[in-house]
């Protein structure tokens, strides 16, 4: 059988109200972001491929301790894959008003890549298979 990939049916989604500078953050699994699409896996298995993060946004893969920018200056290069256990949040202590977007892609880890990788888009063969066609921010 060959692989469906996965589809973006929600349009943008938001990590939560908060607004630059009033030193809140919003955190969540990359499983809780992603439910509500409709694919042939639940949300549990989804993760997402970020093409681009604007300041503010954040991950740890290891249950919190640490967290890691997005936008670390990679994303030009590639693609940060994080599967459905990563935490993901935007932390507005540190990030002036204005309009903070994460670009990405459903990706369904079916091709091997593990949580935390990142791929070259320069390597990357076209969409299908692991990862859906549709950005959100």
């Amino acid at each position: 059988m060959a692989n469906t990939p996965p589809t973006n049916t929600g349009g943008i989604h938001r990590l939560g109200t908060s607004r630059a500078g009033d030193g809140s953050s919003q955190e969540l699994l990359v499983s809780n972001f992603v439910s509500g699409y409709d694919t042939e896996q639940p949300p549990s298995q989804l993760g997402i491929a970020v093409h681009s993060a604007s300041e503010g946004f954040y991950y740890s893969t290891d249950g919190k301790v640490t967290w890691l920018q997005m936008n670390s200056g990679h994303l030009g290069e590639g693609f940060l894959l994080l599967g459905p256990d990563v935490a993901i949040k935007f932390d507005t202590t540190a990030v002036s008003e204005g309009d903070h977007r994460v670009g990405y892609f459903i990706w369904d880890g079916s091709d091997g890549y593990s949580s935390g990788s990142l791929i070259s888009k320069a390597n990357f063969s076209g969409f299908g298979g692991s990862f859906n066609t549709l950005s959100s921010g």
